[in-house]
């Protein structure tokens, strides 16, 4: 699993302690999923452990589902990848931009 998360680089280990009791004015992590049934749980699992961080606990049971309900549509019925993304206002789950598998 790739999560990613952007925070301020700092010059030196001063500015960097500095910079501990800050929070960045967006935090944002992603997850790009595959296109396979079991992105759904990687999906619950990533939306469980960001709400977990965020303190978020009375959205968590809802986003989880909620993630893994979009998840699973992009990988049946688009047949494509997806990705996952949170910040502190947001959650975004979107189709990838490659190409649909063949098929029913």
């Amino acid at each position: 699993m790739r999560v990613t998360q952007r925070v301020p680089v700092a010059p030196d280990a001063t500015a960097a302690r500095l910079l501990l009791d800050r929070r960045p004015p967006v935090v944002v992590r992603t997850l790009d999923l595959a296109q396979e049934l079991a992105s759904a749980r990687r999906a619950r699992l990533f939306v469980q452990a960001t709400c977990s961080d965020w303190k978020l606990h009375m959205i968590r049971t809802d986003a989880m589902v909620v993630a893994s309900e979009l998840v699973t549509n992009a990988v049946r019925h688009a047949r494509t990848a997806a990705r996952r993304a949170s910040s502190g206002r947001s959650v975004v789950v979107e189709p990838s931009t490659s190409t649909p598998l063949d098929g029913p």
